[in-house]
């Protein structure tokens, strides 16, 4: 924090610091992307359907609250006219 850093300057305060590894990678060392192909076929197909209802979850989602929020019961208006 600028507190933190202005001590430190003033006074020459230790501070501990947060070790950060030089190179970003896992732990492991696997690689941060699945590979889809590696996957058997009925696993690729499996995956499919939640997708495909997570899909149309979000869209619906979006479309009734825009729907909902739109409604001129609400007698919403648009920027500093209010």
């Amino acid at each position: 924090s600028l507190v933190a850093r202005a001590a430190r300057l003033k006074y020459g305060a230790a501070l501990p610091v947060l070790a950060f590894p030089s190179k970003l990678a896992t732990t492991s060392g696997r690689p941060w992307l699945v590979p889809l192909l590696d996957l058997p076929v009925w696993a690729r197909w499996a995956s499919a359907a939640p997708a495909l209802l997570a899909a149309v979850l979000l869209f619906l989602d979006q479309n009734i609250t825009a729907r909902l929020v739109n409604n001129p019961r609400y007698k919403m208006k648009k920027g500093r006219d209010t």
